[in-house]
């Protein structure tokens, strides 16, 4: 799921807030 508003960002150790949250 991570990455799937940034298709163009791997899943970095700093992932992005709001594209994780349950």
């Amino acid at each position: 799921m991570e990455g799937a508003d940034y298709p163009t960002r791997p899943n970095s150790d700093q992932p992005l807030a709001g594209v994780n949250l349950p």
